[in-house]
């Protein structure tokens, strides 16, 4: 490419460097610069490398609407020059997606992403107004338009405002960094390095469902539940307010079966599908890890509970 000459054309009339024009080659990039764009500098251009050329039609809109004209006036009246400009929101954004607020749990990966029309236009991030640059946390790609900025693993010092500037053009966003749960927290480097990995890639089908009995003082609304539930009637009495009933039934999906409980075990059992999802993703290794730490009777009841609550809508 070096020994290949690039030559600019405008209208069929060849382009040489000067206050208006800049053309440079670096590499295999070879790149024009029309300084101060006026509508007047709307037409065809064209690049040619020996034999080989390409064109593109360049359109630049004026702010104004028409040109101000001559208008007479008489010395010692009043004269009025009017111009229209375009409203500005015909004019296209250079912004074609702007950041969005981010909320994750500290540990994970988060990509911040902007996307321009102008492909080769230089950004800049900045982080609660401080510029940011690439280190071994903090990736900063660009390619086609799209600007992303990668924070390999979020923590507390991750959370603020970020921003990304096109010269007078912005776009901000807020990232938010949650805790991680203190049950993650205590587990071995490896497993909890093993529950980010999941918590990144991995997905669950959670099956949920919300029943509400809505009715009339003294409708019967108490004993409609506790026949549901499949529970005896003859103890009950008048609500004052409001009863919530957490988990007290699950359904079998294959025959429809009830399967109904007295125990509320939302902790418990969000617990055992946490380490469930763990558990899938290490036996879909074809090399499975041992895991030391874990303890053998609660894999064996993991193991037992699991075959249940596959079938189950929670």
């Amino acid at each position: 490419m070096s020994d290949v000459t690039c030559i600019w054309f405008f209208n069929d009339n060849e382009i040489k460097d000067s206050e208006k024009y800049l053309t440079t080659q670096s590499g295999f990039n070879c790149q024009l610069t029309i300084r101060e764009v006026k509508p007047i500098d709307s037409g065809v251009y064209q690049i040619r490398i020996g034999n080989i050329s390409r064109r593109t039609d360049l359109k630049v809109q004026s702010y104004f609407k028409a040109d101000l004209r001559p208008i007479p006036c008489i010395e010692g009246g009043e004269c009025l020059l009017e111009c229209e400009v375009i409203d500005n929101y015909n004019i296209p954004d250079l912004i074609s997606r702007h950041l969005t607020n981010i909320c994750c749990m500290e540990g994970l990966r988060t990509d911040l992403i902007c996307e321009v029309a102008d492909k080769q236009i230089n950004a800049k991030w900045l982080k609660n107004g401080v510029p940011i640059t690439d280190n071994s946390d903090i990736s900063i790609e660009s390619c086609d338009g799209i600007h992303k900025l990668c924070i390999m693993q979020t923590d507390k010092n991750s959370e603020g405002q970020y921003q990304i500037n096109f010269g007078n053009k912005n776009s901000t966003a807020h990232l938010k960094v949650t805790a991680m749960p203190d049950v993650i927290k205590r587990m071995p480097l490896e497993d909890r390095k093993r529950y980010l990995r999941t918590a990144k890639e991995g997905t669950m089908k959670r099956r949920h469902i919300r029943i509400m009995i809505v009715g009339k003082y003294s409708a019967g609304k108490t004993c409609l539940m506790r026949r549901l539930l499949n529970e005896k009637i003859d103890d009950v009495v008048s609500t004052d307010g409001i009863n919530v009933e957490i988990r007290r039934c699950r359904v079998q999906l294959s025959d429809g079966q009830w399967m109904f409980s007295k125990d509320k075990c939302y902790e418990q059992d969000f617990d055992v599908k946490l380490k469930n999802a763990l558990s899938e993703k290490i036996h879909e290794n074809s090399n499975p890890e041992p895991l030391p730490s874990a303890d053998l009777d609660q894999l064996d009841y993991i193991s037992i509970h699991s075959t249940a609550t596959e079938k189950a809508v929670k």
